[in-house]
């Protein structure tokens, strides 16, 4: 995309959102989303709903939950002056950790 004066990441995401419904773990897919996202206006949160769609349509889809993963540092990030932790640490306020947690353990007795 360097080559591209004026890359159109709007028709980059939405290769990505064909790619991932053809295979929804195709973590090179995922990656170069990531990629995507940042050079386009969709926000972290957007993001977040779009990962969380993805794992409601399969619980195992472990790429989703990574990628969630380092959504939430983004969306929700740790007051790191209460924390002994460096500010650039991926940390995640406590109430949305809890959330996640009963997420995932909502997925491991659901998902057969």
């Amino acid at each position: 995309m360097s080559h591209t004066p004026t890359p159109d990441w709007t028709h980059e995401i939405a290769l990505c959102d064909l790619f991932l419904s053809y295979d929804e773990r195709n973590f090179h897919c995922w990656d170069y989303r990531r990629f995507a996202i940042a050079k386009s206006d969709i926000s972290p949160m957007q993001e977040l709903e779009f990962s969380q769609q993805k794992i409601e349509s399969n619980f195992s889809n472990y790429s989703a939950w990574h990628y969630r993963s380092k959504l939430l540092p983004l969306c929700f990030p740790a007051d790191t002056t209460l924390l002994h932790v460096s500010a650039e640490s991926s940390t995640v306020q406590e109430e949305k950790l809890l959330l996640e947690f009963d997420l995932v353990t909502n997925a491991i007795f659901t998902d057969p």
